[in-house]
């Protein structure tokens, strides 16, 4: 049987480009995630890739008006295809239904197949939904990383106009739906799954990071002690609690160090001008933030459970951590499941106190084998379970079950 994965990932041989003209940083997070989806797919079957990158709108986010039809290869020889669209505000998202509905009526021949579709977008919903229309065998698996609702803030009248028409959509097309994959056991409620097969997966772990782990040498901080976060610098991820904790933490040999891009990166520069022990260094490529963390003390995760959405998500930073060996400090979250608990140090006040608390707690214990015995075992927990082929096997048996 051929899969067939509709999406918003960036082509490899095309994510240069992409970069160059966006005036904004690029969904990396979404990304790894879709590409560990595909490989692990791949290792079951012939996989085709259908994507619509996701890219700020013209003129202000990109520099291109249309982004143009194009092929590319993946995995072993396989075809991808970049689905065009006039990158618009609102015209963009009709051309990505239209340009991917006639696409996949194109590569889609008639029989039993299987459609991945990443993401609950109105788009790619409405062109699988008229697609099964005409292709009754089709078995169409939604993979949800976010509820809508939850995935931004705006206030903006005309914008929650749009959200409200765009949520009406969105709900007639997941009647297509023939079963889900949930990053959050909470999900199956709003989303209406009922009696639906459906699966959990809250995350994959990039192999390829694994891979660039291994060249890269551990703590070589010697009496510095450092506190990393890496991720969205949104409010609502606890980033005021992390510079406020580490502020009352009067010990010279401690450093803070921040990367990422969101709506506190002013206030923290502020800090940093305040107290020269915070570095903030921006927006790095990936790869020079997974040194960072091979090379920290401790990670930091301060996100808290306030909020609804905390339920629906699972910060896809915690497995990238766990990842690199080095310890992790976080609050238990909803969305998370219990099992990631035995692999990290969990400051249960969540507090700036109930953070600083942790951080010195973990920082300060002397038996440094114990440390780095802590971070192999979880290291090893996320290789050995979270891995492409034992998270993806879950969803192809699920599958199977359905069909059989």
């Amino acid at each position: 049987m051929n899969y067939f994965f509709v999406g918003s990932l960036y082509p490899k041989n095309q994510i240069k480009e992409i970069r160059k003209n966006s005036k904004k940083s690029l969904d990396n997070a979404a990304n790894n995630l879709q590409w560990s989806l595909v490989k692990g797919l791949e290792l079951f079957s012939p996989t085709h890739i259908f994507t619509a990158p996701v890219i700020r709108s013209y003129p202000f986010g990109y520099k291109s008006l249309k982004i143009n039809n194009s092929e590319f290869r993946h995995g072993n020889n396989s075809l991808g295809y970049l689905v065009g669209f006039l990158n618009i505000s609102l015209l963009k998202l009709i051309s990505k239904r239209i340009n991917l509905q006639k696409l996949l009526n194109e590569k889609v021949s008639q029989g039993k197949k299987t459609i991945f579709v990443y993401s609950v977008h109105s788009p790619f919903l409405g062109a699988v939904y008229s697609l099964k229309k005409h292709h009754k065998d089709l078995t169409i698996c939604l993979i949800v990383p976010d509820l809508p609702e939850y995935m931004s803030g705006s206030k903006n009248l005309i914008y929650r106009g749009l959200k409200k028409i765009d949520s009406f959509l969105i709900n007639r097309y997941l009647k297509a739906i023939d079963c889900f994959v949930l990053l959050s056991d909470y999900m199956k409620e709003p989303l209406k799954v009922e009696e639906r097969p459906y699966v959990v997966v809250e995350g994959i772990l990039n192999n390829d990071v694994v891979r660039d782990l291994q060249d890269i040498e551990p703590n070589d901080a010697g009496e510095k002690k450092i506190i990393l976060y890496t991720g969205t610098l949104a409010k609502r991820y606890g980033i005021l609690n992390l510079l406020e904790a580490f502020s009352s933490i009067d010990k010279k040999e401690y450093e803070l160090w921040i990367c990422g891009s969101g709506n506190t990166a002013d206030l923290i520069k502020l800090y940093a001008e305040k107290d020269t022990r915070i570095n903030y260094f921006g927006l790095l490529p990936h790869e020079e933030v997974i040194k960072l963390q091979k090379k920290a003390t401790v990670l930091v995760n301060p996100r808290t459970s306030e909020g609804e959405f905390t339920k629906y998500s699972f910060p896809s930073k915690i497995i990238e951590y766990l990842g690199s060996g080095t310890p992790t400090i976080m609050h238990r979250l909803p969305g998370i499941p219990e099992e990631y608990y035995g692999y990290c140090y969990v400051a249960e006040d969540e507090n700036s106190y109930g953070l600083q608390k942790k951080i010195l707690e973990v920082c300060e214990n002397n038996n440094q084998t114990e440390l780095k015995e802590f971070g192999r075992k979880a290291q090893n927990f996320v290789i050995e379970n979270k891995n492409a082929k034992s998270q993806v096997e879950k969803i192809i048996t699920m599958i199977e079950n359905k069909l059989s």
